[in-house]
């Protein structure tokens, strides 16, 4: 049997009491975590998904204007004028680029919003698994902290008296000669 070199029951204490604090604060976190992982579903799903596919709308508009205008331009053209519509191609090229982007987002926002939804369960499900751990296994080893300091409390108050300072005892035979 091997024996424990307790040397304070207070510090044991303190400890546990440091141990609760740290509970609270962890506790309190995964509260935090647990609303702030909605807010990406929440951008994701709700700003997103409206933003790009009216953005998509809108430069599809600006296509066919565009392209309309380009049309409008090549049919005015003389062959004596030296007109190229030049601005009305770079319009149409442009709008094509900017429908061509809201179409990769609004692709990026669908596989997104899958792939979003799977990492903030895998999260909470992680979180949860830590609150149960907080709940129960770490509530268990604060009532264990409790017992062993209540436990040597009653050994120290049964072991009898304990040793006086040698010194102060010889201190207090000189003393009385």
């Amino acid at each position: 049997m091997t024996s424990a070199n307790i040397t304070s029951i207070e510090a044991l204490r303190r400890f546990k009491a440091a141990l609760q604090e740290f509970e609270h604060d962890v506790l309190d976190a995964i509260s935090m975590l647990e609303l702030e992982s909605r807010r990406p579903i929440d951008w994701i799903e709700t700003d997103r998904t409206l933003y790009w596919p009216r953005e998509s709308k809108t430069a599809s508009d600006t296509v066919n204007e565009a392209r309309l205008n380009l049309e409008r331009c090549l049919l005015t053209i003389n062959g004596d004028e030296g007109k190229s519509c030049y601005d009305e191609r770079k319009a149409f090229d442009r709008a094509k680029r900017r429908l061509e982007l809201c179409e990769v987002k609004v692709k990026a926002v669908r596989k997104w919003k899958v792939r979003l939804h799977k990492e903030v369960n895998d999260f909470k499900v992680q979180l949860a698994k830590l609150k149960h751990y907080m709940e129960s296994d770490f509530t268990k080893s604060l009532v264990v902290l409790e017992r062993m300091a209540t436990s040597l409390e009653s050994y120290v108050d049964t072991a009898g008296p304990t040793p006086t300072n040698p010194t102060s005892d010889v201190s207090r035979e000189r003393g009385a000669t």
